[in-house]
């Protein structure tokens, strides 16, 4: 591995979360030089969401030490974290607070919409540029111009499955309606849209109707407990019928619900995979695995590549000012990241390969990556 590419790779991540009401134990601040540049990521460490905190702490904490150890940049970034304890309202609180602070120079969000969007607001109120780490809401970043993200939208991951199919030929899919939110209604229609625009036919939105209609496969977009179960159903017409699905799929949870999944074939997406081996992604593999014992997920990864491009943008601005990392952020293009060769689009959002996951022996394995040109209602 080239000493350039561990460079790319070190400009890493980091992560923040702001005074809340009371405080919590994982609030810290790293010991720094005296001249220092704060950077906050908020995000949860503490209540239900704080599997993907900690996922992200892991993937800030070695690209910080790997950053300020190689001298990146002209001062030391010192990485504040702030926890949300995956709560709307204290997402909000301390997020105005990190934002107001005249010595932090960007913001990494974490958590789920509601938390994403409430940290997106304070950051675009404060003036601060913000980089969302996992907000695949479409349109989060109409918030303002100081927000970005480095995930992929949910619109981006249906079409990006849809091509994949249109890949492989097959012809027919069917997409159920399933109760839902926004979220799985977007899925799903970019997915219809994506499908039928490259040559495709959608043959029913009923899922029962699958008992006498076989499609070459079933597109699902709903909760974890809906898919798991729409799945049995599937598998219960034991006509090897394929499944497509991108909300949650890659978690332990979904495999326990879904039972024997394995007697469908299934395919997901995900933001990283640690068996994609670009230079990138295999330099940040080896160093995670070996600094924490074992392999990084995508909430680190994604962790790294939000750091990563904020360390970029000042490094090329060649200044820690708000509007300067705006500038810088605004421009980026063909930046090899973790996650992907990204490019910013006109919405602040990566335009970046899909990762596309296939179920097999009770756990998801990469199969290969969707670039953006193959989807045309995607990007």
């Amino acid at each position: 591995m080239s000493k350039s590419i561990l460079l790319i790779f070190a400009f890493g991540c980091f992560f923040l979360m702001a005074a809340a009401p009371r405080p919590s134990p994982f609030d810290e601040e790293y010991a720094s030089p005296p001249e220092i540049v704060d950077i906050a990521v908020v995000a949860p460490f503490t209540g239900a969401e704080s599997f993907s905190g900690d996922a992200l702490r892991d993937g800030v904490r070695l690209a910080c030490e790997e950053i300020n150890t190689r001298g990146m940049l002209r001062y030391k970034l010192r990485i504040v974290l702030r926890d949300t304890r995956s709560d709307t309202e204290t997402a909000k609180i301390v997020a105005e607070k990190i934002a107001g602070d005249s010595k932090v120079a960007a913001i990494i969000g974490g958590g789920n919409g509601a938390q994403a969007r409430a940290i997106a607001q304070a950051a675009q109120d404060a003036g601060k540029p913000v980089v969302l780490a996992n907000a695949t809401e479409e349109g989060i970043t109409a918030i303002g111009e100081n927000v970005f993200r480095v995930c992929y939208s949910d619109p981006v991951q249906g079409s990006a499955l849809a091509a994949f199919a249109r890949s492989r030929d097959i012809k027919t899919a069917a997409t159920p309606r399933m109760n839902g939110d926004s979220i799985t209604e977007n899925l799903a229609k970019s997915f219809r849209e994506t499908f039928e625009a490259l040559g495709g036919t959608i043959v029913t939105e009923i899922l029962v109707s699958l008992q006498g209609n076989v499609p070459g496969i079933v597109f699902l977009s709903s909760s974890q407990q809906s898919a798991a179960q729409a799945i049995k159903v599937i598998r219960e017409t034991k006509r090897g019928v394929e499944v497509f699905g991108v909300v949650d799929c890659n978690t332990p949870h979904f495999l326990h619900e879904a039972g024997d999944a394995s007697s469908a074939t299934c395919y997901t997406t995900d933001h990283f995979s640690a068996q994609n081996k670009t230079a990138a992604s295999a330099a940040f593999m080896r160093n995670f695995t070996a600094q924490y014992g074992k392999p990084p997920n995508s909430h680190a990864a994604l962790g790294c590549d939000a750091l990563t491009i904020i360390a970029y943008a000042m490094a090329a601005a060649n200044s820690e000012q708000s509007h300067a990392i705006v500038s810088a952020m605004s421009g980026m293009k063909n930046f090899e990241g973790v996650t992907g060769r990204i490019t910013m689009d006109d919405t602040r959002s990566p335009e970046k390969p899909v990762v596309i996951l296939r179920l097999e022996n009770g756990e998801f394995v990469f199969v290969e990556s969707v670039a953006p040109e193959a989807m045309p209602l995607g990007r």
